[in-house]
């Protein structure tokens, strides 16, 4: 049986894979691979129920078998042919796993090694491709977990393989690459490189020919266990203990004739004029002393390289220290000293060695010792053996007292470590505990500057509740302010100046919603140019206006005597500044003092800079954030102007780019918020809401970010920041530095990835399943919980009540606008667009609908008319009388009718009809001009029905005999029309931009 596809050229020497190597619960051979097509592929790695990644893909490939043999029949003797040969479908699925990653392993990676496994394992994935062209991939090792007949359909057979570890694939025509490749390992030392090596043996001086060779170090066993291979420096070098004698004439003539013996000296050698590289070594003659009676006569001249000192001549100096190697061994250690020198007679001494240089031009050496410095030499070298056996003797035995004092100051500066951490944690402890203190006590302190006073019959509004179109007194910290400039149409001079107070406080330069007051005067001077960043500022009779949906304050100039408004400035704290002292009447009381200092330690509180010049602030604010160090928060603990680090499990992702944000999280950590938390989405997650945060994050973060922001994972993000809008708490993630900031070298905030295993991801987990099951999630140990601050004051105070928030109404998730971006469109009431005079307008609102009520024709109770194209206007009837449109050609069914909207400020009438209408409301039958009555009546069923449906979309179906009414995210354009037979006009209100939510 072979397979209908050639092998790729990576594969040549691998066999291809056959139809009898695919059974169940067997091991396919080694060396072994398979050839199709990919025709189905897994995008994820982690199937449903395993927590292991693994590449899966599916390969169609075609066997053809054999011809079946023919059934043997006993009662003939020729045998038939067998069939013809079958060719099969095979659908064969590759299950791959890691080799550091398998069913098989006894504990999968984590962390860092999980990380990277998974990153590989995705970059492997994108190699595997659909394509037309054939594949061959090694299949060898694989176990075959399941073969199927299905008898009939697309495939005839169904193999399932499992396999782990690195497989080579390649493509028709492409180069062959590899997936799953095993990770690098490193290096392994061999198991002799940990051990000591044993020292060289010292060459010991020759003796003379006549005298007994010393004793050679033996090497014992020992030293050659640990491996089969030895440094150099374990091998003994030979003691020559006789000069090598001449050759004779038989070893003479096996000698090739064309190369010169060792044992023969050239005449160049002699003279000692030599071109070779080795050093050559000549030996001088020395003359017979008296006693012999004639010199020592040598016959050929030895060429011998002598290893060790010779005798009766050094070639080093004396005071030199011998050499010592730094992993010697005891094993190979002579404990004997070296024997000394004997005084012999020169008849029996070998003549001195003279060692010739190695150069160009060499010279002759002829320095000699005399036997006491040859004796002192041999006892320093005694001396050094012996001092070199007990060092290894000791640092064999015991530890060296150099490792002994290291190990005890290891354990010195661990204990000192531990104790120095003991006394770091307890401070943080104490100094947490101390700043909650403060925190509660300060945030109370804030909570009563959001609410109005009023003193000596002066009623002084929060910034966050001004109303248009009103009078009012105020008092806020600057925070920008810009230099004078003269009105070219008055001639008046103007400044602005930019102020906040805890009830309107942006904390981001970007997103500023302080309040702007323009100050109008006739000169320079009587404007407060003095004004700086950081100072308190008291306004009497600010007249309040919109302007760009925003309110604002306006302090004009007067022609009268007394100015309808003046101001006063607290500089530092405690320097009481005023305009004019003439025209701040009632006088300025020590409570309206007290609370401009309170303004001013509420600012000073927030980490912000304080202007000291009396010169005018010019530019952006700088000052506002925090500058201090941030700490991690649980959600429960944030409030408004707050920035923090938090950690928490997304539960959805929102993804709005290009618009802005670009992400809207929803998350939780299982605490819950005392405000009313922002829900634009109006997500459902199964916990409470005030336990559903959403975080902005309005730039479109890096690619590499955006794996982060999935539903499930837990991540920590650095400077979050918590914002008040109309109520509602929003988390916003400042991570772009400032101007400021960007110029000393911050770079953009970080956000890190937790793994599920991770001890604050599974505490936060337990947080939010208790919250599933409406459990209290506060801490049993009571760390979270307030600590009582002792009451200063001796006297009760007075119980402060303050009203619950109002239960924040649930948006309703079938219709809603398509304008969301809440900067481009915020949201408005109707109070503010019933006081507006300015038209046209388009307003974003949250509100209900409380009836709906057909207009224009008698005799239609239904919210449905037909409308002529041709003529644009609607008809009653069947056909339009007025183009005489019979056949309705030009006639269709529109919706036209009124709707009533109404929120906590009032009511409005808007006008739903035409195009827009039919954007999201329930689709409209064609128009039927036929007159049979039965046809009319059905029409005017149908009508009545679709009208049902409408009121049940906009108002909700009927429960109990009540409509729900639901709240609606809406926008709506507010425009004048001329009223009929006179010159009035009046606003009319009109929805838009609404569309159905699956």
């Amino acid at each position: 049986m072979i397979s209908n596809s050639a092998s790729s050229p990576a594969f040549a020497t691998s066999t291809s894979l056959a139809p009898d190597q695919l059974v169940a619960d067997s091991v396919i051979p080694p060396n072994t691979h398979l050839v199709g097509k990919v025709k189905m592929q897994w995008p994820n790695l982690l199937h449903s129920g395993s927590t292991i990644p693994q590449i899966t893909f599916c390969i169609d490939s075609r066997f053809t078998l054999d011809a079946l043999k023919p059934t043997s029949n006993p009662y003939t003797y020729v045998p038939s042919q067998g069939g013809p040969a079958v060719v099969k479908k095979y659908r064969i699925k590759l299950c791959l796993f890691h080799s550091l990653w398998t069913t098989e392993t006894q504990a999968s990676p984590v962390g860092e090694v999980a990380k990277k496994v998974m990153e590989r394992m995705e970059e492997d994935s994108k190699k595997v491709e659909m394509s037309e062209r054939e594949l061959s991939i090694a299949v060898g090792g694989m176990k075959v977990v399941d073969v199927t007949s299905t008898g009939q359909g697309r495939y005839d057979v169904e193999v399932i393989l499992e396999g782990n570890g690195e497989r080579l694939l390649q493509y028709a025509g492409k180069k062959s690459i590899k997936i799953l490749a095993e990770p690098p390992k490193p290096s392994v030392a061999p198991s002799w490189f940990d051990d000591s090596p044993p020292a060289p043996s010292v060459p010991s001086p020759v003796a003379s020919p006549t005298s007994e060779a010393p004793a050679r170090p033996l090497i014992t066993a020992s030293s050659s266990t640990s491996s089969n291979l030895r440094p150099l420096l374990s091998h003994p070098v030979p003691p020559f203990s006789r000069p090598v004698s001449k050759p004779t004439s038989t070893n003479s003539e096996s000698v090739n004739r064309y190369k010169r013996p060792s044992t023969i000296v050239s005449d160049e050698e002699e003279t000692g004029v030599t071109d070779t590289k080795r050093a050559k070594i000549e030996l001088e003659k020395k003359e017979g002393s008296d006693e012999t009676g004639g010199a020592l006569h040598l016959e050929n001249t030895r060429t011998v390289t002598q290893l060790g000192p010779p005798i009766g001549d050094i070639t080093k100096p004396i005071d030199h220290p011998p050499f010592v190697a730094p992993h010697d061994s005891e094993d190979l250690v002579d404990p004997r000293p070296p024997p000394r020198l004997q005084n012999t007679p020169p008849a029996e001494e070998s003549p001195p060695l003279i060692i010739e240089a190695r150069g160009r031009t060499p010279s002759k050496s002829t320095r000699s010792f005399s036997e006491d410095q040859l004796q002192q030499s041999s006892d320093r070298q005694a001396e050094d053996q012996a001092r070199k056996q007990i060092m290894l003797g000791h640092s064999q035995s015991s530890p060296s007292p150099m490792v002994a004092q290291s190990e005890l100051d290891e354990k010195v500066r661990k204990a000192a470590r531990r104790d120095f951490e003991a006394r770091v944690r307890a401070q943080r402890l104490e100094t947490e505990a101390e700043s909650s203190r403060s925190a509660q006590a300060r945030m109370r302190g804030v909570e009563e500057l959001k609410r109005p006073f009023v003193i000596a019959g002066t009623k002084y509004t929060p910034l966050g509740s001004l109303i248009s179109r009103t009078v009012v007194n105020v008092i806020g910290v600057i925070v920008d302010s810009t230099l004078p400039k003269r009105i070219a149409t008055s001639g008046d001079m103007t400044m602005s100046v930019v102020i906040a107070d805890p009830s309107r406080h942006a904390g981001d330069p970007a997103k500023s919603e302080e309040y702007v007051i323009s100050i109008f005067r006739k000169t320079v001077s009587e404007l407060p140019t003095h004004a700086s960043i950081g100072q308190v500022i008291l306004f009497r009779g600010l007249r309040v206006s919109i302007y760009n949906d925003k309110t604002k304050g306006n302090a004009y100039s007067s022609n009268n005597a007394i100015a309808e408004n003046t101001w006063a400035i607290l500089r530092s704290g405690k320097d009481l500044k005023l305009a004019n002292s003439r025209d701040m009447q009632p006088p300025l009381q020590r409570q309206e003092v007290d609370r401009m200092v309170a303004l001013y330690e509420w600012w000073k509180g927030e980490g912000n800079t304080v202007g000291t010049s009396d010169g005018g602030g010019v530019g952006r604010r700088v000052s506002l954030g925090l500058n201090g160090e941030r700490m991690d928060r649980n959600f429960g603990d944030v409030g408004h102007g707050i920035f923090f680090d938090g950690t928490f499990k997304i539960m959805h992702a929102q993804y709005n780019y290009p618009r802005t944000p670009a992400y809207e999280l929803y998350v939780a950590d299982g605490t819950c918020n005392r405000h009313a938390l922002r829900n634009y989405h109006n997500v459902n997650v199964g916990i409470p809401r005030s336990a559903l945060y959403t975080i902005a994050i309005h730039d479109n973060p890096p690619e590499d970010e955006k794996r982060y922001f999935q539903q499930g994972n837990f991540v920590k993000i650095c400077n979050l920041r918590g914002k008040l809008y109309r109520g509602e708490l929003e988390i916003a993630w400042s991570e772009k530095p400032t101007e400021e900031q960007l110029a000393k070298g911050w770079n953009r905030r970080r956000c890190y990835l937790l793994e599920k295993s991770d001890p604050k991801a599974k505490e936060i987990e337990q947080r939010i399943e208790a919250l599933k099951r409406e459990e209290d999630t506060s801490d049993p140990r009571g760390v979270n919980e307030p600590i009582p601050i002792p009451a200063v004051v001796h006297q009760a105070p007075q119980p402060i009540t303050r009203p619950d928030p109002p239960p924040t109404p649930r948006l309703a998730t079938h219709v809603g606008t398509i304008h969301t971006n809440p900067i481009d469109h915020p949201l408005s009431t109707i109070k503010q667009i019933l006081f507006n005079q300015l038209n046209c307008n388009k307003y974003r609102l949250h509100v209900r609908v409380k009836s709906l009520h057909a207009r224009g024709l008698q005799e239609n109770d239904t919210f449905i008319q037909t409308y002529c194209c041709h003529c644009k206007s609607s008809f009653k009837g069947t056909w339009c009388k007025s183009c005489n449109d019979t056949e309705g050609e030009k006639a269709e069914w529109r919706y036209r009718f009124v709707a009533i909207l109404e929120d906590e400020g009032g009511e409005l009438a808007v006008i739903i009809a035409d195009d827009e209408a039919s954007t999201f409301l329930p689709p409209l039958p064609p128009f039927d001009t036929s007159s049979n009555p039965n046809d009319v009546e059905k029409t005017k069923r149908r009508r009545k029905e679709i009208s049902g449906q409408v009121e049940n979309f906009l108002l909700g179906a009927k429960m109990d005999g009540e409509r729900p009414r639901p709240v609606i995210d809406m926008t709506v354009e507010v425009y004048e029309v001329p009223k009929k037979g006179s010159e009035e006009v009046i606003s009319v209100a009109r929805l838009f931009g609404m569309t159905q939510k699956s």
